[in-house]
């Protein structure tokens, strides 16, 4: 249709016995070119045919793709129904009753049973050859971590007077202490549910395919667009990319760092309760330069400030789960720590990761938003970490 640029799919049997016919109204006009006769061999054509109904498409050979794909990308929306949703919620949410322990867990599992399904039929469509072991509960263990920490967080919210630091916090982060079902929930579910599916043969083509063969932006801007607040879909789906991306970078991290004065390779030191070196990883990434809309004006390299206060508060968030994981794990190894001990400990490195997030805010405010110059001050953090345990560590010699 040239009026319109969608391509149309009609039946060659009613042109030759009815002619060809279109409905116009008053005042319309349609203009059809490029005319292809195609020979439906396997019948995909007749049924794209009825499945538009006469509407037009962008691409009828991506039309057909996506006709393979529904569904693949049905199942996958019906992962996210707002039954799960409600309970995947709840479980974050309530506290749990001492005589009914199961009830997580049941929860849990049964969301575990549906994801392996998924995950079984993406590999079908990927060509992977599943192994018969049973998977890693990695999605269950990330709903445990955020439990964890939005618990805490919501009984130290709810306080009559909380800390200053832990208000700007809870209002920062895109999922706080609300727990709204909004865009920004979504996509967190989302990417665990990503992560899980990729987590077995992990690396950037699979994300890549996930996302460019298997067409997975799809259903989930469908599934972004069922809630109507938060921010826009393609930046969420961007984001979800990103968080991917990172999480590869955290199972496979520089581990040397190059120190010209000293002429020594050494280890880096990356504290647990630091967001520095996933924003420094993550800033040499292409795909991050597109969603900070990096540009070149003038010799200076620029970025946007509103997309990257979107960017460090997703990474902040993660961090934050991440520490009261690692919390949980410890509790786990020795059952003598107290659970009030451990609270504590979760508390005082958010508060720590906290600051950095403000620091780290600042520093990008300061350096004009200039890329290479902010690319600069989490590097000088970590060299000046690696100093000073060298010192201490040629102390210790002494």
């Amino acid at each position: 249709d040239h009026r319109t640029n969608l391509q149309h799919i009609i039946s060659g049997k009613d042109i030759a016995q009815n002619g060809f016919r279109i409905r116009l109204s008053g005042y319309q006009y349609r203009v059809c070119l490029r005319f292809n006769e195609v020979y439906d061999i396997d019948g995909k054509f007749e049924k794209l045919y009825h499945l538009l109904k006469g509407k037009g498409v962008v691409s009828i050979d991506e039309a057909l793709k996506e006709m393979e794909l529904l569904p693949l990308h049905n199942m996958y929306e019906d992962f996210f129904s707002s039954n799960k949703l409600d309970k995947i919620r709840t479980y974050l949410v309530s506290k749990p009753e001492k005589k009914k322990k199961s009830s997580e867990i049941n929860l849990t599992d049964k969301i575990e049973s549906d994801l392996n399904t998924l995950i079984l039929e993406l590999s079908k469509f990927l060509n992977e050859k599943k192994p018969v072991e049973k998977t890693d509960k990695i999605f269950h263990q990330q709903l445990s971590s955020c439990k964890d920490f939005y618990r805490l967080l919501i009984a130290i919210t709810t306080k009559k007077k909380p800390a200053k630091w832990i208000k700007e916090l809870d209002h920062i982060l895109p999922v706080n202490s609300k727990l709204e079902i909004n865009r920004e929930f979504l996509s967190l579910i989302n990417f665990f549910v990503l992560k899980k599916i990729i987590n077995n043969n992990a690396d950037e083509q699979k994300i890549n395919i996930l996302f460019d063969k298997l067409l997975l932006s799809k259903p989930i801007a469908s599934i972004l667009d069922s809630q109507t607040d938060g921010t826009s879909v393609q930046q969420n789906i961007e984001l979800i990319k990103i968080l991917l991306n990172s999480s590869l970078k955290e199972k496979n991290p520089d581990t040397t760092v190059n120190n010209k004065k000293s002429k020594l390779l050494t280890q880096p030191v990356v504290e647990k309760d630091n967001i520095l070196p996933s924003i420094k990883a993550l800033l040499n990434e292409n795909i991050v330069h597109n969603f900070l809309l990096v540009n070149v004006f003038e010799g200076v390299t620029y970025f946007n400030k509103e997309r990257f206060e979107v960017f460090a508060k997703w990474l902040l968030m993660l961090v934050l789960f991440d520490i009261s994981n690692g919390s949980k794990v410890k509790k786990v190894d020795d059952k003598k720590i107290k659970s009030a001990d451990i609270d504590k400990e979760i508390i005082k490195s958010s508060k720590n990761i906290f600051e950095k997030y403000i620091s780290l805010m600042s520093k990008a405010e300061s350096s004009g938003y200039d890329l290479i110059k902010f690319k600069k001050e989490p590097e000088k953090a970590v060299i000046k970490k690696i100093k000073s345990k060298r010192v201490t560590n040629k102390r210790k010699n002494v």
